[in-house]
């Protein structure tokens, strides 16, 4: 009896497994069956479509044919027309010559706007040349006049009319003796901080104007060297005290 019962467990599990399997089976089958029938209706959408297209096709076969016969007839019209290429060639030319012209009146018209530009900025140029040249002209008629008959610090040294004069003489004029003294005395103004004055060509001074140039070194504090052109050889060097 227990070897029985064994047995027919066995064969109740081995019931519920296949009960199983022909669940997953019947399942797969049915999936199966769902993809055949889409794949079906896939088909007989694709039939329709076919037999649509067929339709359409013998319904154009008469279109077309009509079309090419037309489509002939115009061809054999066209050879019976005569050669457009020389009226084409003569169209395009006069197309280029009035491509040409206007192209041209375009130029033309471009340096006419160009000139019309140039005479206004020519007239205004002018305009600023003439205010420019009216202020030169007043600035050199005051730095002509500016200084006139200002005093300069110099006895007898003054401008005018914008030129430098030395007792009412071009100061051009003078000799060298009175230049070097006026530069002296210029310089001796300047009361620089180093009261050293070095004076080169001395000898155009003579004694008198030398012994003025040495009072007025002694008067402003300067200590001058003088240098001196000489027949003697060798460097002389010679130190004078001034005349108090």
């Amino acid at each position: 009896a227990a070897d029985a019962k064994r047995k027919a467990d066995e064969k109740a599990r081995l019931v519920v497994e296949l009960g199983r399997e022909a669940t997953a089976e019947d399942a797969a089958i049915a999936e199966i069956n769902r993809q055949i029938g889409e794949l079906i209706e896939k088909r007989t959408a694709h039939e329709e479509k076919r037999n649509g297209a067929l339709y359409r096709i013998e319904k154009g076969r008469p279109i077309v044919a009509k079309l090419q016969d037309e489509a002939q007839v115009l061809l054999e019209a066209a050879k019976q027309l005569p050669d457009p290429s020389p009226r084409i060639a003569g169209l395009r030319g006069q197309l280029a010559a009035v491509e040409s012209r206007q192209a041209a009146s375009i130029k033309r018209q471009q340096a006419s706007e160009q000139l019309a530009r140039l005479a206004h900025e020519k007239e205004h140029a002018e305009a600023e040349h003439a205010k420019l040249d009216l202020a030169l002209t007043r600035l050199r008629d005051l730095r002509q006049n500016l200084l006139n008959d200002r005093s300069i610090g110099v006895p007898g040294l003054q401008i005018e009319a914008g030129e430098l004069r030395l007792d009412g003489v071009s100061f051009k004029q003078a000799s060298q003796a009175q230049k070097i003294n006026v530069a002296c005395a210029l310089a001796f103004r300047r009361n620089s901080a180093l009261k050293i004055l070095r004076l080169d060509d001395a000898e155009h001074l003579d004694g008198a104007n030398r012994e003025l140039l040495l009072s007025l070194a002694d008067r402003y504090g300067y200590q001058c060297f003088l240098t001196f052109v000489r027949d003697t050889d060798g460097l002389q060097v010679e130190i004078v005290e001034a005349r108090r």
